[in-house]
């Protein structure tokens, strides 16, 4: 009672699918807090290393993705088809890097900062060239590439107990889009329905958010706000896409 090849089946066509999946992420991501300068709130460069330093990290997380999926592919010849993929998942990504109670080196105090990434969808629109070799059982083995966008959010906040009380946070939420490419094989089950695994790497470039640092209180001569430094992070995403799928050809 084994299963028996599909023989009739034609690669030619539109087709819809499903996936389930899970993603490799690198965040890469970096914080700078300015430099030392007459105004800069930021007053000795140990105190910018020390809060550049707390605000980096690279994580590495693992995420489950699901989604659909939709195309159409063209017999080119009877060994090459070409063909183009769309696709839109979840991708709930969400690192967060938190320091608390650092004590700046200065002396002058100690600092909390938290800086963080986070995504919410993952879609890729891509071409794809397969091989398909008159084998026993019909497969077609592709590579593939082309666009990707994915929703980020890149946020810090900043405070710290020294006698001026320095505080500061942003966020920024971006529709990023990258590049992708991969490859992967479809294995026919039946006259209409086919088994597709695919391994995507994804670049979606650099997202960074920049929140401006001040003195919410004053003294020895300093005024209330009078004093400011950047604090910048950027995240720099790279993924590593694995999906399993099924999808129905028309």
């Amino acid at each position: 009672f084994g299963l028996k090849p599909p023989t009739d089946f034609n690669w030619a066509g539109p087709y819809v699918g499903a996936y389930l999946g899970g993603t490799l992420t690198s965040a890469d991501m970096k914080t700078t807090a300015g430099s030392v300068t007459s105004a800069s709130y930021f007053s000795t460069t140990t105190d910018i290393n020390s809060v550049s330093q707390s605000g980096s990290n690279s994580p590495q997380p693992i995420t489950p993705i699901m989604g659909i999926q939709f195309g159409d592919n063209f017999i080119f010849t009877p060994l090459i088809t070409l063909g183009w993929i769309m696709d839109y998942s979840t991708f709930h990504l969400s690192e967060t890097n938190t320091t608390n109670n650092m004590v700046y080196p200065s002396g002058s105090g100690d600092y909390c900062l938290q800086t963080s990434v986070s995504t919410n969808w993952l879609s890729t629109i891509r071409g794809r060239v397969g091989l398909t070799p008159p084998t026993a059982w019909p497969i077609m083995v592709y590579a593939t590439g082309g666009l990707a966008i994915a929703n980020v959010k890149v946020a810090n906040s900043f405070s710290d107990t020294s006698s001026l009380t320095g505080t500061g946070n942003s966020s920024n939420s971006n529709n990023q889009l990258g590049w992708t490419l991969g490859t992967g094989f479809e294995l026919p089950l039946a006259q209409h329905l086919s088994l597709s695994a695919e391994y995507l790497y994804l670049n979606l470039g650099t997202v960074e958010t920049t929140s401006t640092v001040e003195n919410s209180a004053g003294g020895f001569g300093i005024n209330p706000n009078s004093l400011s430094s950047p604090l910048t992070t950027s995240v720099d995403l790279h993924v590593n896409l694995f999906k399993l799928g099924v999808n129905y050809k028309f």
